[in-house]
Parts: structure tokens; sequence; C-alpha cells
């Protein structure tokens, strides 16, 4: 045999042991993860088969994707759900229902959104405003918003926006209808005693966050219509709120600049 001939089939054989060894690597990550009982160990499995993922490889696509449906360990399925979202294109939309049935549990809720809209693009628009919808029931059961900011949550955001540039030392978040409730937690609501804060401002309403720093919406001076914006520094004893902007539209353009 020529060395001509021989290096096409050398290459061949290598191109199968690797492809062979990398079989059995994601199949031992696979069986490393779904026998996990330990976060940790699941989130290092989730890692490497996310690198993997990320280069192209289908199986480690699914084994993703076999986890955030059926997983054991739920805080580390919303972390299987994140890596997959962003190791897809546009072309895997075979996983949209995955993402699909994602938007309906809140673990892996965050992660779906993204991973529908890289899936179906326009088409996800429909599926996260019915989310929203349910979101926007329990929030109106709780407050009367400003109607400029209840269309803003109805409409734009379904989901928490993260603003990362020079203006914020840190990410500044601007929560969405699916988090807001929440995001009331360690302000005006203690979740360990599932009660109130006395100290807090009943008629603030928190709708963003940089850094532990809350931003509020000031109820006591909506006019129906829109309400300032007023944020206050966090861990400096007695809440003492200063004005941001005077309406949630002019705060908007002040995020935007």
């Amino acid at each position: 045999m020529t060395v001509s001939a021989w290096m096409p089939n050398s290459r061949k054989v290598m191109d199968s042991l690797m492809e062979r060894k990398l079989a059995k690597n994601l199949g031992d990550l696979k069986a490393a993860l779904f026998s996990a009982k330990d976060g940790e160990v699941a989130c290092n499995a989730i890692n490497k088969l996310t690198k993997h993922a990320k280069k192209g490889n289908d199986q480690a696509k699914k084994v993703l994707a076999d986890y955030v449906c059926d997983g054991s360990i739920n805080h580390m399925r919303g972390f299987a759900c994140s890596g997959l979202a962003g190791a897809i294109s546009e072309a895997d939309n075979e996983f949209a229902k995955v993402f699909l049935r994602g938007l309906t549990d809140p673990h892996t809720r965050y992660g779906s959104i993204l991973g529908l809209i890289k899936t179906s693009g326009k088409g996800a628009y429909e599926e996260l405003t019915k989310i929203a919808g349910e979101d926007i029931q329990r929030i109106q059961a709780r407050w009367v918003l400003p109607s400029i900011y209840l269309d803003f949550l109805t409409r734009f955001s379904p989901i928490k926006v993260t603003i990362e540039n020079r203006k914020f030392y840190n990410p500044f978040q601007l929560f969405g209808a699916g988090e807001l409730i929440e995001a009331q937690e360690g302000y005006s609501f203690n979740p360990v005693e599932q009660r109130p804060i006395e100290d807090w401002p009943a008629h603030l309403v928190v709708i963003a966050s940089h850094g532990g720093d809350p931003f509020v919406v000031d109820l006591s001076k909506s006019d129906g219509k829109e309400a300032p914006v007023d944020t206050a520094e966090h861990g400096a004893g007695a809440w003492d709120f200063s004005r941001v902007a005077p309406s949630f539209s002019l705060f908007l353009e002040t995020l935007a600049k």
C-alpha cells in the first residue's frame, strides 16, 4: 500500500476512534448527571455537556434536553435549560417542544424563554404573552398599577431583563411580570416568616434592582397612567428614597441612554 493510499485510511481509523471516545465520554457524563444527588456533581457534568453542545454535538444537546425534562435536582434542571438554550441555534427547532414545556415550570422558565425564541422565532411571542397574562392576573389581584407600567409588563416584559454596561457597576435587573411578586421578597415581604416587613412603605412596588438597591414605583403618586420611580440604598438602616424619574416612561428612556 502506498503512503498516499494509507493516509486516508489512517484518518478514518483515527476519526472513528475519536468518535467512539467522545460517545463514551458523553455516555459517562449522562450517567454521572442523572445519578447525581449533589448539585456540584450535576453542575460539573452540565458544564462539560454544554461545552460539547456549543461545538454542535447533537448527543450532548439531547442529554441536556433529557435532564431539563426529567432531571432530579430542580435548580440544576434550570441550569441545564440555560446551557441548552445558549448552545442551540435556529436550526435546532426539534428542541422547541422542550422549551415550550419548560415555560410552565418555574425552575426552567427563564432558560426556556431564550430557547423558545431561538427555536421558534416570532412564533414564541404568543406563548410568552400567554404566560405574562397568567402572571398579570396575580399582579392585578395585589396592586392597582399605573396603566403604562401594566401595559409594559403585559406586552413587552414577560421576563426579567438584565442590563450590563458602563453605567452600572453591577448588572441592572428590570423585573418582568413573571418575577414581580417574588421581587418584593426581602423588601416588603419576609419569605421566611411569610409576613409583610413593617418598615417598608406599602405604596412602593419594587420593579428593578441594582446591586440590591431597589427601584420602585410610588403608587401613592400615581395618576392612573403614570407613577414616579424612586430608588434607595440598601443596608443603610432606614430607607431613604430619592427620585430617579417622574414617570415610568421616562425611567425607561433613562435606561436606554
